[in-house]
């Protein structure tokens, strides 16, 4: 009970000073959006009243946009540079919309016509000439990014060792070799998205991700991993919109290696799903199927057959703010029935960028937090231990998050990770935290 709320009151904090920062500091919350929206109405009667009346029409597209309503900004700003042509912010503007709307043509054309303007400030130039270039980018048949940090990581339980050995029948049984042992050593993050356009109207591609993460003690050569991770499949439209409902189906391996040995290989089949709701809420989903097998086959009892599925819903209450929460539930059929078990849970976090005001920083920074919450119930008795009773483990896993961006290519990045987990059998129970200074590079 008191790793539940030790865990659980050190999450709910870290997530209060995040939620109340982004509140802080943020004008256009719930509230305020309900403002604008009625400020929008009273502008749409009076352009009923004053069609022509460039104040009022700035102003409606002005407020359209802070409630990324662009359909409706875009179509007012077309209407002003009717009535005036010499008017390049609007322009600038209008290419912005289209650019947010991931209508690229347009936007390269309004964008475009800035430039042209002889007496263009060089701070709205080279903004222009940011935008152009992602354009560029955004519509090539093929898009890489790739995104690589490494670090110092302290860890306080860097073997994963249990806090204390249960004496059971058959003798004391730790998890990993030896309790719990702290150290510090380097984290390799190394991650690629590769699209491929399908040339399609709807902006379908084929998506391919890759990710490497390896972790190295300087003592605990127990703690040290390897994991790859690499998914590949189309993301298709179920209808004729851009921004419609999207399915992908995807083919996914896994493999995990400790202490220099290989652990075990996954794969698996399954679908993601994504839908956007409103201008501010999305729906997504994530279901998968798979095996995964041990390498050691000294450990063929925990090879098994996954089920793994998510659903969660994405909400942006204000530009720089986005707020998510996420269902779990996973289960594996194991060989050895004992290590059958059944996995729930729910997630939650928070994405907050800011600008830092500081002159030699040309990028925004990030804060992030997140609370995990999960139970998992194995259906057989533990013979191993000695129990005859199933297992039942609850664990509780806070992480913050801040990036330190520099430029676009460059940042510092600081993560706090904890894991608090009780179980009913003594063994399994362990606690760890650790602390994470990495340098980031993207590409």
């Amino acid at each position: 009970m008191r790793h539940y709320l030790k865990s659980i009151a050190l999450a709910i904090v870290s997530l209060a000073c995040f939620v109340t920062a982004a509140s802080a500091q943020t004008p256009t919350l719930t509230s305020n959006r309900e403002e604008l929206r009625a400020r929008q109405s009273e502008l749409f009667q009076q352009l009923q009243e004053t069609p022509d009346s460039l104040p009022v029409m700035s102003l409606y597209a002005k407020i359209s946009i802070e409630l990324e309503d662009y359909e409706a900004a875009i179509s007012t700003m077309e209407r002003m540079l009717i009535y005036r042509q010499d008017l390049p912010a609007i322009r600038r503007e209008l290419g912005v919309a289209y650019f947010n709307l991931g209508s690229y043509q347009a936007a390269q054309l309004y964008l475009e016509q800035v430039l042209e303007q002889p007496d263009l400030p060089d701070e709205v130039r080279v903004n222009v000439q940011a935008y152009l270039a992602e354009i560029e980018r955004r519509t090539q048949e093929n898009r890489l990014q790739f995104v690589a940090s490494a670090g110092i990581i302290h860890s306080t339980n860097a073997n994963f060792g249990p806090e204390g050995l249960l004496d059971t029948p058959i003798g004391a049984l730790p998890i990993i070799d030896g309790e719990e042992e702290s150290d510090t050593g380097v984290r390799v993050i190394l991650a690629m998205s590769h699209d491929y356009d399908l040339q399609k109207p709807n902006n379908d591609i084929w998506r391919t991700t890759a990710s490497f993460l390896g972790i190295r003690y300087f003592d605990v050569t127990e703690g040290s991993l390897e994991l790859i991770q690499f998914r590949t499949g189309p993301r298709l439209s179920l209808d004729t919109e851009e921004f419609g409902p999207k399915l992908r189906p995807y083919l996914d391996f896994k493999y995990l290696g400790v202490d220099d040995d290989g652990s075990y290989v996954q794969s698996a089949l399954g679908v993601e799903y994504i839908r956007t709701l409103s201008p501010t809420m999305s729906l997504f989903g994530d279901a998968g199927v798979g095996f995964r097998r041990q390498l050691d086959r000294a450990q063929s009892g925990f090879d098994s057959f996954r089920s793994e599925n998510k659903l969660g819903l994405a909400y942006v209450p204000a530009r720089d703010t986005i707020l998510r929460g996420t269902l779990i539930l996973e289960h594996e059929q194991a060989k050895d029935f004992e290590n059958t078990n059944t996995e729930f849970g729910i997630r939650g976090g928070i994405d907050y960028k800011y600008e830092p005001g500081l002159s030699w920083v040309s990028t925004e920074w990030q804060a992030s937090a997140s609370l995990d919450l999960r139970g998992r119930i194995f259906t057989g008795s533990q013979v191993s231990t000695g129990n005859t009773s199933g297992r039942q483990d609850f664990d509780v896993t806070p992480a913050i998050s801040h990036i330190f961006g520099i430029n676009q290519n460059f940042a510092v990045q600081f993560d706090v990770n904890a894991l608090y987990r009780e179980s009913n059998i003594q063994n399994f129970d362990l606690d760890n935290v650790s602390l994470t200074l990495s340098g980031v590079y993207k590409l």
